[in-house]
């Protein structure tokens, strides 16, 4: 029919304008920190830009080489971590959900000692009374390239 070669033909013209890779999602950044920087008082700053959704997109921060020091399953499905600088002087919380089925969780559960650019959304975790940040993971991809 003429509609199913319109489609082979869209889908032809689509393959050889994006190539033999095909195309590679982007993650947007809106800023690079360095892990002593993810305070709680940047968390407060960030939420007095809110609230975020459609039109007001909530900041998405990257950190770079970034050790992974410890990585637990929790919830069964999402993989807690902490991390720190590449000197061991600081630390952070990091939380990546429902990342085991891709290879996000995978890396990260045996990544321990290797470092890692990171990016994600910071949020204040209050627990036992204590106020820390925590980075809620969109993705990560090592730092040895």
């Amino acid at each position: 029919s003429g509609l199913g070669a319109l489609r082979d033909f869209l889908a032809a013209r689509a393959a050889a304008a994006l190539g033999a890779g095909g195309r590679t999602p982007e993650l947007g950044i809106d800023g690079v920190l360095v892990t002593g920087a993810a305070t709680p008082q940047l968390v407060q700053l960030v939420d007095r830009l809110g609230p975020f959704g459609a039109g007001n997109a909530e900041p998405r921060f990257a950190l770079a080489n970034q050790r992974i020091l410890r990585a637990d399953v929790v919830g069964g499905q999402h993989v807690r971590c902490i991390q720190g600088d590449g000197a061991g002087a600081t630390r952070l919380k990091a939380i990546a959900f429902r990342c085991l089925e891709g290879e996000l969780g995978p890396a990260l559960l045996h990544g321990q000692g290797r470092g890692f650019h990171v990016a994600g959304h910071l949020r204040t975790d209050r627990w036992q009374g204590r106020e820390e940040v925590q980075l809620i993971l969109d993705d990560a991809a090592s730092a040895s390239g």
